[in-house]
């Protein structure tokens, strides 16, 4: 087993499922505008990665298989041990990443940097990726 993608595989899913899903309920009150600042930094980077993650790339690098990671072994891994698809792990996520982005401006809503910054992260969610099958 390559230990390093094994690391890189952890990273991603503590960051999905901790941080992305339930960062806002993980950081103390004073810190909650750390949320949308992480989220927007991840919601740019995959611009600048021609819309993929770029841990998905490193996996990619490392991996015996080259280009079988399209940013789903987190997710297939999720799905095998608890029977819910990636379309419902998904909808979670951004129903989860939705509401903590609106918590956080409402939160720091006299602070229109950090409204501004929960809004860019709302548009930038990856919504468009998922969005026709969200409904």
């Amino acid at each position: 087993m390559n230990y390093t993608l094994f690391f890189i595989l952890l990273i991603h899913a503590v960051w999905i499922v901790g941080f992305q899903t339930f960062g806002i309920l993980l950081l103390p009150t004073n810190k909650l505008y750390l949320y949308p600042m992480l989220c927007s930094i991840v919601s740019l980077h995959w611009i600048f990665f021609d819309n993929k993650c770029i841990l998905s790339i490193l996996e990619d690098n490392i991996s015996d298989k080259k280009s079988v990671n399209k940013d789903t072994q987190v997710y297939n891994y999720i799905e095998k041990h608890t029977c819910m698809s990636v379309l419902q792990q998904k909808k979670i996520q951004h129903a989860m990443m939705t509401i903590s982005f609106i918590i956080v401006a409402y939160l720091y809503r006299k602070e229109y940097s950090i409204v501004l910054l929960s809004l860019l992260c709302l548009y930038l969610n990856r919504w468009e990726l998922w969005s026709k099958q969200f409904l």
